[in-house]
């Protein structure tokens, strides 16, 4: 009986907390990645961009990265108590704070290298969803400065927004494959969008009604069956298999790692002072995730089917 309830979401216990080993992890990660992009950058003869700062980009990307496993929920307070004092024999280089929030834009390129290669190849059993990201209060719409160039009224499923969507493709063990922001107004099955998010997948993609597209067939072709939750009025002769149920019914898995994203890792707010301290942000809490020790999870299905099966 046991076997055959634990088919469902498996909220396991994430909750991190910043200890040294998690930093040391952190730092070692980043600074193998700039060490091997550092080599890239010369054989292919380009100039790497000068860094005037005792404070290393490797120790600054793993600062970033730290805030997110501290639980603060401002980073200056985190910036000033914890480097500055918990620390500070970790990073005996740390300048002041000004100075450190001046030293963040030249390394948003480097965060997001680092990002992009530490998502993982994709699963035979994918999701895929949008997250709001919204940049003010949607009554504040008018008034609202900072990423005006960029952000845009978008309608989800909790009504409007002002702000952005994140895209993102989960495998089903809830580690991330890929993701893109675009403006709150972009449908999410746009075709740009889609094709960015599917290059390289070769397996079955899981989506809402949301993803119902004429791209399908275009996907098909490429080896990318998307596959999406009929709405009331679609059509009734598609056929559904017992696999493809049962991932759907597990949808709930994306919704389960956004609120992570949310909750765990601060991801959103509209404190944002700056287009570069968004997508910063945004980086850094996204690395955090992959940085996690354990995921939610669900049972494959060929699993649960032969659970079912002995019982």
């Amino acid at each position: 009986m046991h076997l055959m309830k634990s088919n469902v979401v498996q909220n396991k216990e994430i909750m991190q907390t910043l200890t040294t080993t998690k930093l040391t992890e952190i730092f070692v990660e980043t600074d193998d990645f700039l060490l091997e992009l550092h080599q890239l950058i010369i054989q292919h003869g380009l100039a790497e961009p000068k860094w005037h700062s005792r404070l290393s980009r490797s120790e600054v990307m793993t600062i970033l990265v730290a805030y997110h496993f501290s639980g603060r929920k401002c980073f200056k307070y985190f910036y000033c108590h914890d480097i500055l004092e918990r620390y500070l024999n970790w990073f005996p280089d740390a300048p002041s704070y000004h100075r450190f929030v001046a030293l963040i834009p030249h390394v948003v390129a480097e965060l997001y290298l680092l990002l992009k290669f530490r998502c993982q190849p994709a699963l035979q059993e994918n999701y895929i969803d949008s997250k709001p990201m919204k940049a003010c209060h949607i009554k504040r719409e008018s008034q609202h400065k900072v990423l005006s160039d960029w952000a845009r009224k978008g309608k989800g499923s909790l009504g409007w927004f002002y702000g952005f969507k994140l895209h993102a493709v989960i495998r089903s063990d809830a580690q991330l494959y890929n993701f893109m922001l675009t403006p709150g107004n972009v449908a999410d099955n746009n075709h740009d969008v889609l094709l960015y998010l599917l290059k390289e997948v070769q397996g079955k993609v899981y989506g809402d009604k949301g993803y119902l597209s004429k791209l399908k067939a275009e996907l098909l072709e490429k080896g990318v069956d998307l596959v999406a939750k009929l709405r009331n009025n679609g059509k009734k002769d598609t056929v559904v298999t017992a696999k493809d149920a049962y991932y759907l019914r597990h949808r709930g898995l994306v919704e389960t790692v956004f609120g992570q994203w949310v909750g765990l890792i601060d991801l959103e707010h509209t404190r944002h002072r700056s287009p570069v301290n968004f997508l910063c942000n945004t980086f850094s809490a996204l690395l955090a995730y992959t940085f996690l020790d354990n995921y939610p999870c669900i049972l494959p299905f060929e699993v649960k089917d032969s659970c079912l099966k002995a019982a």
